[in-house]
């Protein structure tokens, strides 16, 4: 039992007055999906961050794929800038043709991408 509790029931049973503090307000909310989406993006961002070039590079291409694009990523090597080429019918030949250029370095990352 908090002292201030048995100090205000020993006053009360005694008939004394005795100055209680106000009790602490927990101003944290009791609802555990308030800060979901932003623990969530901060654990994703913290995965990406640890992931390889290559990785990375896999990681754009899947989900080009999940958008319904076929892709063709480049073998480790001189690409000429061309990591990723991605449309919908895999060989270039229709709209859009997306060419992904991916840089990947210790905490920065850029996604170059040119639509023809």
């Amino acid at each position: 039992m908090p002292e201030s509790a048995s100090t205000e029931l020993l006053a009360t049973a005694t008939g004394t007055a005795v100055d209680v503090p106000e009790p602490e307000i927990d101003t944290k909310s009791d609802d555990p999906m308030e800060d979901f989406e932003a623990v969530a993006f901060e654990r994703i961002e913290d995965q990406v961050n640890q992931l390889d070039w290559a990785d990375l590079q896999e990681l754009v291409a899947g989900i080009l794929r999940a958008m319904n694009y076929k892709t063709q990523v480049s073998p480790p090597g001189s690409d000429l800038g061309r990591d990723i080429l991605a449309s919908p019918d895999g060989f270039g030949f229709e709209q859009p043709r997306i060419v992904v250029e991916v840089k990947h370095r210790k905490g920065s990352m850029v996604l170059t991408t040119v639509e023809n």
